[in-house]
């Protein structure tokens, strides 16, 4: 793909600067967590990546071109989360107020044998293996909304692959966390274990040269070079020697597609989001709920916490009973059930259904503290704003910690886990898990608030299920209790899942915590009061319209970091 504008200079200049930071100091899993800028913002959930995605934005990109930077920079400095493999949702506005989403999901391949699928949360293996989507996705975005070249926006991210970078602490855990089942596949013991079969630690510098080797290919040939490439073969003929299911085929079928747009509304705001395969509508439906009630005088409190947790409790099940209507022929989502999801009829019929806390009921004040047993959360999110209004909401994921647990031989990269894993919603939701052509649901809800037409809010998470409820109390704390976008995201959480009834988590992180008043308050209102550590992690950006700044915003219990550029872009 030639080079749109510019030269490469800049970009040489940016890649020895990242070459020789990465060799001098371990990434700091402190780094800022807020910036504000009239220059724009970046915020994701790896600091190197943030800076990479600042660098594209001095270098006069736009958001889709530093939000595909950034994107590809998480594939190699937080490769548990994300990676080439892996699913991509995105949602992107143009300054002019334009709105286009994009579905890069991974796909179940044709040939796959329905009646084998995994179980839900299987370990391992090439059987859950589908047909990648990330590549396709965010070299679609870029050819359509970006102004840079496929090589401008690799440049850094190569440099990072190539010349190495200190592991984080975090990164370093979760490896450490599933070296069992990495240890069972060639590829993955070559790129995540050191060679004598132990974790990489804290520090040690991640050098990923097949994974280079196979952006360098992408940054010649695009996504053609993925899908219908040596990519491509090289894919095939690992999964036919190993009992996988993609074939050189289904890679070449396989399209980024255009997701399908869902909005709503919240006291006086605009929410959008995308329908499935991704989660925005229930996101969209569980604040629509909550605006059948007065939350001004109560947010934050235990009263709004259990209302909160009824109304995500409310759209969790509705979001399995949509599943179930989708039927299990149909490969893409409905139009007509998504917008029944996110009416204003559904949400009102609902909040008639949730049952006001009991002002009466008695303190109780002995509460035992009980650790709740959500698994771990995973997927990744980043957000970006230009100085010219663009704005990017995008998550991608693996899946579980390094997905499929597989790395492609001599490619660098995991695959995600798509069978097995995702396939207990559908399973709960009264259908056949999955079934070839199909693309996995998934709880990513890459989102929008707007305020008269204008971005106001560019936001999503990681963290499985509890994305939604981190982006849903984000927007109420913002919105009912007049919270700054920084107090909103730092403040605690609930979550419920919507197989415990009468059971809420709230959230015990070390600096967000509820106060034992606060706990024995919700366990007061009839709850089964359970603590867990986390409750999604966001990333966040707020466009001050008095101001002209962009305030971003990353998550304080994650290791993630927001930045802005130091200087003004040149023209492009």
């Amino acid at each position: 793909q030639p080079t749109r504008a510019g030269s490469f200079a800049p970009i040489v200049l940016l890649v020895v600067l990242l070459g020789s930071a990465a060799c001098a100091a371990p990434a700091s899993d402190d780094s800022a967590k807020v910036t504000r800028s009239s220059l724009g913002a970046v915020v994701s959930q790896a600091p190197l990546a943030t800076e990479v995605g600042v660098g594209v934005l001095e270098r006069g990109g736009n958001a889709v071109d530093a939000a595909v930077a950034t994107a590809f920079a998480l594939t190699v400095v937080e490769p548990t989360n994300s990676g080439l493999g892996g699913r991509t949702q995105m949602l992107i506005r143009s300054p002019d107020g334009g709105v286009a989403a994009i579905d890069a999901t991974t796909q179940v391949p044709a040939g796959y044998p329905v009646d084998t699928i995994p179980p839900a949360n299987a370990g391992s293996g090439y059987g859950m293996i589908g047909v990648p989507g990330t590549v396709a996705g965010l070299t679609k975005a870029l050819a359509a909304h970006g102004t840079m070249s496929l090589q401008e926006v690799l440049e850094p991210v190569i440099a990072l692959a190539k010349n190495g970078f200190p592991l984080s602490a975090r990164t370093a855990r979760s490896i450490a966390g599933v070296a069992e089942h990495l240890a069972k596949y060639e590829g993955s013991r070559r790129y995540f274990l050191k060679a004598d079969g132990t974790p990489y630690e804290a520090g040690d510098r991640f050098v990923q040269r097949d994974l280079a080797q196979t952006l360098e290919a992408i940054a010649e040939g695009g996504a053609e070079a993925f899908y219908r490439g040596d990519i491509a073969d090289r894919i095939a003929e690992d999964m036919a020697a190993k009992g996988g299911f993609v074939t050189r085929r289904d890679l070449e079928q396989y399209r980024a597609r255009d997701a399908l747009v869902v909005e709503g509304t919240y006291r006086g705001l605009d929410l959008i989001g995308t329908y499935l395969p991704a989660a925005g509508a229930n996101t969209i439906e569980m604040l629509q709920i909550l605006e059948h009630f007065d939350l001004s005088d109560i947010a934050g409190t235990s009263r709004w916490a259990v209302i909160v947790a009824q109304a995500l409790r409310l759209g969790f099940l509705d979001r399995l009973t949509d599943l179930a209507n989708m039927g299990p022929a149909e490969h893409f989502p409905s139009a007509t059930n998504a917008r029944q999801l996110v009416s204003q009829e559904r949400a009102a019929a609902r909040a008639a259904t949730i049952r006001m806390p009991d002002e009466t009921a008695a303190l109780t004040t002995d509460i035992p503290t009980v650790a709740g047993t959500l698994p771990p959360g995973h997927t990744t999110h980043l957000s970006v704003v230009d100085a010219r209004g663009g704005a990017v909401a995008l998550t991608q994921s693996l899946g579980p910690t390094l997905g499929s647990k597989v790395a492609a031989p001599g490619l660098g990269f995991a695959y995600a886990a798509t069978m097995g894993y995702l396939s207990g919603e559908a399973k709960s939701a009264g259908i056949r898990a999955l079934g070839p052509g199909d693309r996995a649901s998934s709880r990513q809800s890459p989102m929008m608030v707007l305020r008269n037409g204008r971005v106001e809010y560019v936001l999503g998470g990681s963290g499985a299920r509890r994305i939604l409820s981190a982006l849903v109390q984000v927007v109420s704390r913002t919105v009912d209790e007049g919270l700054s976008l920084e107090e909103a995201v730092a403040a605690p959480r609930v979550h419920v899942e919507p197989s415990d009834e009468g059971v809420i988590y709230l959230q015990m992180r070390d600096e967000a915590q509820w106060s034992d008043e606060d706990r024995a308050q919700v366990a007061a209102l009839g709850l089964e009061v359970r603590d867990v550590r986390s409750v999604g992690n966001v990333s966040a950006i707020y466009a001050d319209a008095a101001t002209g700044e962009y305030v971003g915003v990353a998550d304080p219990g994650g290791a993630g970091s927001a930045g802005s550029p130091r200087r003004s872009p040149p023209s492009r």
